[in-house]
């Protein structure tokens, strides 16, 4: 076996803040996702980067969360602060961080797995939608911490026709799939 290969850290770090995905990361590093996550451990533990820094892109199934391999559908990312109201309590500040006609990737709301919540996204004008409303049901959780928001996935579990609709428009013209 030879030598371990090496990995500069510093073009690393700069890449996770510049935004570049896993997926992005692992073929640029020609490295597997499991090697990905060491390496974002080892950047932490040598305070290279916060936990801030890899905002949802650690996932465990101690948590609860939902790897790439059971992922139902592309991955989406929106390509701006998309803000979502939680029907059950409208005083929550939250907003979508990734969403495709599955489901949706939440920050700073706090549910809890097997949740059922009704949500709405308000009008856009960069995607040129109509507000939608549909119910969706948590999946899995990550606990906010002192540096990091409060994440949670859900899967949709109830839309109309017209707000699924709605949903494949925004999805096609205001998010960034893998």
């Amino acid at each position: 076996m030879g030598p371990k290969r090496q990995i500069p850290a510093r073009p690393v770090v700069a890449d996770i803040r510049a935004g570049v995905t896993n997926a992005q990361l692992m073929k640029r590093y020609r490295i597997s996702s499991n090697m990905l996550e060491k390496i974002f451990k080892k950047l932490q533990n040598a305070n290279m980067i916060t936990a801030s820094d890899l905002d949802c892109r650690m996932r465990s199934v101690q948590q609860g969360d939902v790897h790439d391999s059971v992922r139902q559908g592309a991955r989406c990312y929106t390509i701006m602060r998309l803000p979502i109201t939680d029907l059950d309590n409208l005083s929550a500040d939250c907003y979508v961080k990734e969403l495709n006609e599955k489901g949706l990737l939440i920050v700073n709301l706090s549910t809890n797995v097997g949740e059922k919540k009704n949500f709405l996204i308000p009008a856009s004008d960069l995607a040129d939608v109509q507000p939608f409303s549909f119910e969706a049901e948590c999946r899995w959780t990550r606990a906010r911490t002192d540096t990091e928001r409060q994440a949670a996935g859900f899967e949709i579990t109830r839309i109309s026709d017209e707000g699924l609709q709605q949903l494949r428009d925004f999805v096609q013209s205001a998010t960034i799939c893998e």
